[in-house]
């Protein structure tokens, strides 16, 4: 096996990972994010490939339950690379993030590869290191072509990676979110819970200090207030929906507002041990990802309209 040279990306493609319509399987071209403010205001949403009305919430649960590569990772944000590269015998490569777009700060999640090749055999690539949720994008990858049947003296290799970038100083909701979909990504379902439910309270606690801040009440007070008199049940259940109704927004929708009681309940089992992984199926996580992800998105909006 030779020295293990650069990897010369070919066909590089680049995209925020989108839904799809349950119809048409179009992407619908808007950021996530975005989508979901619109569903929270109730704007209308219509696939721009048949026109049909699109329902955010339930497309959004029915991907993070059902989808294929990468489209957990739509509830924040995600981003995705297409590439080609050329396999050949006993030549290792170096696969650099930074030559395919990806900035060294980000994140890599997810890496897919599809070879080419015939019936008589093909190169199939191996990783010296299977890169795992979270790896950084600065670490580059080494991949070995490992022959199957007769093997082949080159072939192409297709190249999905979905990566993220967060800045936890920035916004910790949204990095606690983006740890709840890689602990679902594990198959860590009460890590996810854990962390999803982390992600609600300081969207929330955040948006209930600015809210009282407005109002007058002193710092001690307000850190008082929201961390021992004013559990998380009732911020979220009584605060929230006064803060957001001074402040000229709509409630949160009915679906996600009992997945986000639901996420709660699911919670508190967690803490007290009274749940166990295997009792916890996919659509429970599903409506937990999609819950948090509207609630960060809720309490980010109240947040800025009351700065």
């Amino acid at each position: 096996m030779r020295t293990p040279e650069p990897a010369i990306p070919e066909r590089v493609q680049r995209h925020v990972i989108g839904m799809h319509c349950a119809g048409c399987h179009a992407v619908v071209d808007v950021a996530p994010r975005q989508l979901l403010s619109d569903f929270i205001a109730g704007t209308p949403v219509h696939c721009p490939g048949c026109g049909a009305s699109y329902d955010v919430w339930g497309r959004m649960v029915e991907q993070l339950e059902f989808g294929v590569f990468g489209t957990r990772y739509a509830a924040v944000g995600a981003n995705v690379v297409t590439a080609q590269v050329d396999l050949r015998r006993d030549q290792p490569l170096v696969l650099d993030f930074q030559k395919l777009g990806i900035p060294d700060a980000a994140e890599i999640e997810e890496i897919a590869t599809t070879p080419s090749g015939s019936e008589e055999g093909w190169l199939h690539p191996v990783f010296q290191k299977d890169p795992g949720p979270g790896q950084p994008a600065s670490d580059n990858l080494v991949i070995y072509p490992v022959p199957v049947g007769a093997g082949a003296e080159e072939n192409q290799l297709s190249i999905l990676i979905v990566w993220t970038s967060q800045t936890a100083a920035a916004n910790p909701a949204q990095e606690e979110l983006l740890a709840g979909v890689r602990a679902a990504h594990r198959s860590d379902p009460l890590g996810a819970i854990i962390s999803l439910n982390v992600a609600m309270e300081l969207a929330l606690g955040s948006a209930m200090n600015a809210w009282l801040e407005i109002h007058g009440i002193g710092r001690g007070r307000r850190k008082r207030f929201l961390g021992s008199e004013a559990t998380y049940g009732s911020q979220l259940s009584v605060l929230l929906p006064v803060a957001a109704a001074t402040a000229g927004l709509a409630p949160i929708p009915e679906r996600p507002r009992a997945a986000l009681a639901r996420l709660r309940n699911l919670r508190n089992d967690v803490a007290h041990g009274g749940l166990q992984a295997a009792t916890i199926g996919g659509s429970d996580i599903a409506e937990c990802i999609a819950a948090a992800a509207v609630g960060v998105v809720y309490c980010d909006a109240l947040r800025a309209t009351l700065a």
